[in-house]
């Protein structure tokens, strides 16, 4: 599983827990998951956050389309999904 950490305006709410190596990164790595960190932009609009996860998942070697693919970050991200296409 590829599992991806979004850090915008506001993750510091649960970066001891998700961020760096923060407990999640650690219990998932052990369990044979990839933990990647994609930093967008908190003041940007949501098409640009969007560009910068899209690319990230798309540029990232280990993910491909027989792996399951999870986000996580802070609410006000979320909209950014109905403009990743």
């Amino acid at each position: 599983m590829n599992i991806f950490v979004v850090l915008g305006f506001g993750h510091e709410c649960f970066s001891d827990v998700v961020g760096g190596n923060g407990v999640l990164k650690g219990y998932a790595e052990s369990l044979g998951h990839t933990v990647s960190k994609v930093e967008v932009k908190g003041l940007a609009s949501s098409e640009e956050n969007a560009d910068i996860i899209r690319e990230s998942v798309m540029q990232n070697p280990k993910v491909t389309e027989d792996e399951p693919l999870v986000m996580i970050g802070y609410p006000r991200w979320f909209s950014t999904f109905s403009h990743t296409g």
